[in-house]
């Protein structure tokens, strides 16, 4: 099937009312680029970075697009969508919306980004293969067959790329883990292959915890990891060995208190994806909750550290 993709660039002001005129044209959702907002989510710390085109950042607008089907009613919907935006001059002070149009192919949008996702090895040992790849194990090898779905987590980004470092150095036979924000799973299943006795992952987003759990599986690590909804460490018991944190610098600090009443004198935590400008922040809170730094990697903007409870 064939789409037609509207573009409306227009002031803040108006931005709600042409995206009830596309939901008022059949449309089922809309896509809003809006910079304001991200710096705001930005500002909040609900967002560490994003990324967008230059032209985007400078506009002055904001973008809204919707999508109809390329289908008989199509070129009727968009004569009364034209109208009812130019009809919304009425109701605005400087009112000036400027509309484009694109014919786009259906593709299968949950499949295509496979094909940038190849077999990539980390480290000594440490292998990211694709679920859908036959990749033969060299010796010495630990193969992590993965699909990452929806979830954050493949090996590539230098956050979790230098996470698997330090987890090839640090963690011994043995060890108990917690994957704290676990993702897809990968750093719960090398943390098995790494020889760990008992993982604990936990994420806090039930779409994460599904493909974590299959990945698990995939690998046959279901005897040694245990995958649950949790936030954080908040009400875990027991003692560990090694806590490892792919997350943001916002999130690694809620995480420390929580991480040192849980690790034993001299156990490890693993913390990733703290950008440059936020690495003060989570090296005063290592030394407030009684963490040494003894390790760290800087790459491309992104900071892992690794703390000792002292």
């Amino acid at each position: 099937m064939k789409w037609e993709e509207i573009t409306v660039n227009v002031g803040e002001e108006a931005k709600d009312a042409v995206i009830n005129l596309f939901y008022e044209a059949g449309a089922n959702g809309v896509v809003i680029e809006d910079t304001k907002t991200w710096e705001t989510y930005e500002e909040e710390g609900l967002w560490d970075v994003f990324e967008s085109p230059q032209e985007v950042l400078d506009a002055e607008n904001v973008l809204v697009k919707g999508y109809l089907p390329d289908d008989e009613f199509l070129r009727e919907r968009l004569r009364d969508f034209r109208l009812k935006l130019e009809l919304l001059s009425d109701y605005f002070t400087d009112y000036n919306a400027d509309l484009s149009l694109k014919k786009i192919e259906d593709e299968d949008w949950e499949t295509n980004w496979k094909g940038y996702y190849k077999t990539e090895k980390i480290g000594e040992r440490i292998v990211i293969s694709p679920s859908w790849e036959n990749y033969e194990a060299k010796e010495e090898e630990l193969v992590i067959k993965l699909d990452p779905g929806m979830a954050f987590g493949t090996g590539k980004h230098p956050t979790t790329e230098h996470t698997l470092r330090f987890m090839e150095k640090y963690i011994k036979p043995g060890d108990k883990i917690i994957d704290a924000g676990c993702g897809s799973g990968i750093l719960s299943i090398a943390a098995t292959k790494l020889g760990a006795s008992k993982v604990l992952a936990v994420d806090n987003d039930p779409t994460a915890i599904k493909i974590a759990k299959r990945n698990v599986l995939e690998n046959g690590a279901d005897g040694e990891v245990e995958v649950c909804v949790n936030d954080l460490l908040t009400a875990i018991q027991g003692t560990f060995d090694v806590i490892v944190g792919n997350l943001i610098a916002d999130l690694i600090v809620v995480l420390l208190p929580q991480a040192k009443n849980i690790l034993r004198t001299g156990g490890l935590v693993i913390v990733s994806g703290i950008l440059d400008k936020k690495i003060k922040r989570v090296e005063d809170s290592m030394s407030e909750n009684g963490f040494e730094i003894i390790d760290q990697k800087l790459d491309s903007e992104w900071y892992t550290l690794v703390g000792r409870k002292i």
